[in-house]
């Protein structure tokens, strides 16, 4: 998760459910550290070159994304309400 999201939720929640807290801990170390393993990669592999598209190309990418999520959305309530 980005820094400004908050992380404290996922804790309290874990704790209303009564999640072990081994189990809590190793599915935070293995979602976070194949997060954050991939982002690595990512930037050794696409580093200047992914910078230098964002630069130029910032807000296509921007409103391709929330685009995206939109269609995403809409297709998700299509299905849920055929469904019901």
């Amino acid at each position: 998760m980005p820094p400004p999201a908050p992380f404290k939720i996922f804790v309290l929640l874990a704790g209303v459910a009564e999640i072990n807290a081994t189990r809590f801990s190793v599915a935070i170390l293995i979602g976070r550290g194949a997060r954050y393993f991939i982002e690595g990669l990512l930037a050794l592999w696409y580093g200047e070159r992914a910078m230098n598209y964002m630069r130029d190309h910032g807000v296509a990418v921007a409103l391709a994304a929330v685009a995206l999520l939109g269609l995403g959305f809409v297709i998700y309530l299509l299905v849920s309400r055929q469904k019901s």
